[in-house]
């Protein structure tokens, strides 16, 4: 998982948000953006990522 893919999903996640639109300086980084939103993410990863106290317990998180 990188950092890139989390980031996009993460901000995508909450029910309010109806569009993330990322920047991009390359047709490949444009690309690797799209692939991010289609990348399935573990429920796991963000169970973890609560449990370590990097997001909070109540944070939204993508479903799977």
């Amino acid at each position: 998982m990188d950092l890139r893919t989390a980031a996009l999903q993460f901000a995508a996640a909450p029910a309010e948000v109806s569009g993330v639109i990322p920047g991009a300086h390359t047709v490949e980084q444009a690309v690797q953006n799209a692939q991010s939103f289609k990348t399935k993410i573990p429920a796991d990863f963000w169970r973890e990522l609560k449990h370590e106290k990097l997001i909070a317990e109540n944070a939204p998180v993508p479903m799977v």
